[in-house]
């Protein structure tokens, strides 16, 4: 397939969250991908772009050249595993993998929930642990929970529904 004019761009469907569009000509026909999404407004989604416009263009011209080359659920489980020991190093623990993904009642575009149980991280307040807002190689948003072991092996109430609903990454 031949990809020309090649643009990207923010959009916000919804009014308010922003996401990262790639929009070409493929073979003659116009065509929109959606390379990212789950930012919280458009200015991040805006700043998201400026930083990161060469890994994305490269992304959008696989996507839209060979569709088969965005990564499949298993190989961005894979990348992700990768990614997070390559993070943490021989401080990880355990990664697990919570929410709709471990359920098992995902769709493609829902986000990674991903609890890394790390030694030396700090012990989370009462509201529970900040996720860090990231982005998977299959372009859905993951939210990084970092716990150390102590949050882990004697959860509050804010961490039962992770331990009753998690599979291992």
């Amino acid at each position: 397939m031949g990809v020309t004019d090649l643009k990207l761009d923010v959009d916000t469907p919804d009014g308010r969250k922003g996401r990262i569009i790639a929009l070409a000509l493929v073979d003659r026909e116009p065509r929109t991908i959606t390379l990212q999404h789950g930012f919280g407004n458009r200015g991040a989604a805006v700043s998201y772009l400026r930083q990161n416009a060469p890994m994305l263009l490269d992304r959008a011209r696989n996507w839209l050249s060979d569709p088969s080359t965005r990564p499949d659920f298993e190989t961005t489980r894979r990348m992700l595993r990768e990614e997070m020991r390559e993070r943490f190093g021989s401080k990880l623990l355990r990664l697990l993998l919570t929410g709709s993904r471990a359920r098992g009642n995902w769709c493609p575009d829902s986000d990674w929930d991903i609890v890394a149980v790390v030694e030396g991280a700090r012990r989370c307040g009462p509201a529970g642990p900040i996720p860090k807002a990231l982005q998977a190689p299959d372009g859905n948003p993951i939210d990084l929970v970092v716990i150390p072991p102590a949050d882990f092996d004697h959860p509050a109430r804010f961490m039962a529904e992770m331990r009753a609903n998690h599979s291992l990454l």
